[in-house]
């Protein structure tokens, strides 16, 4: 987890851009959970995104190329798995190209998973590739996140400028914006667990991500109804934060004895 650090004991506390984005997402997460203004979250989730994604760069990586490659592999998973998906049948019926390179994953997914006799993570189903993002789809990525955002924050060009509400999708950036901490600091923090699991769970619980930490948590969430789920992550951070920053280090814990009655 990324920290503040404190000059020689001087009381003066530097903040890397690093931290500053894990607190912007972790403060965006809570203000999800307490059901506050989407507008305001959207603004500090893609805050904490735009520094990730440079900072990703500045590492020699591309975000998108890893965000794109996870969704694959999702729709992918959902496929082997017979879920019924409005974008599969989307993807069948009008990019029949990217539908074979679907099912071409599903049947790699198929052969690996059974020879380890697990469920793999994204890097390991692909460790033999090497994907990339093309300069259009990093661009129109770019102007996805960052014109709601600007939006939110100049008025000097367009002091009556206005933006449909629908744009600023709260959370769909606040979900990348945990994704993008994770793929460039190999962690979550607690607020990202719980955010991450809830976002994802499906109506039978899964979470899609094999990790037993996230694993853990759906368990706990699938005991209340759905409008009760961001009431319970708040308990949990107020309550278990400890329990969860367990989770989160290696090896993870996760097991069901291990679960807080809420």
């Amino acid at each position: 987890m990324a920290a503040n650090t404190d000059i020689g004991g001087s009381g003066s506390v530097l903040i890397s851009k690093l931290a500053a984005a894990q607190r912007q997402i972790d403060a965006a997460v809570r203000m999800s959970f307490a059901g506050e203004d989407k507008l305001a979250i959207y603004t500090v989730a893609a805050a904490a995104l735009t520094v990730l994604r440079d900072l990703s760069e500045e590492r020699g990586a591309s975000y998108v190329a890893d965000l794109h490659l996870n969704q694959l592999v999702g729709t992918a998973r959902a496929l082997l798995e017979g879920k019924q998906l409005d974008t599969l049948h989307s993807i069948q019926e009008h990019a029949p190209e990217h539908y074979k390179s679907i099912r071409w994953l599903a049947n790699l997914m198929r052969e690996k998973e059974t020879r380890e006799g697990r469920r793999l993570t994204t890097k390991e189903l692909l460790a033999d590739f090497e994907v990339t993002a093309s300069k259009g789809i990093e661009a129109a990525y770019v102007r996805r996140i960052n014109f709601p955002a600007n939006f939110l924050k100049h008025a000097d060009r367009d002091p009556k400028g206005y933006w449909l509400e629908v744009e600023f999708d709260a959370a769909r950036v606040t979900l990348e914006a945990c994704a993008a901490y994770f793929s460039l600091v190999h962690t979550s923090t607690p607020e990202m667990l719980l955010y991450t699991t809830l976002e994802l769970m499906d109506d039978e619980g899964d979470p899609g991500v094999p990790d037993p930490s996230f694993q853990a948590v759906a368990r706990i969430l699938q005991r209340s109804p759905r409008s009760e789920r961001r009431g319970v992550c708040l308990r949990l951070l107020r309550e278990e934060r400890s329990m969860l920053e367990d989770w989160l280090r290696p090896p993870h814990l996760g097991h069901s004895s291990s679960l807080p009655e809420l």
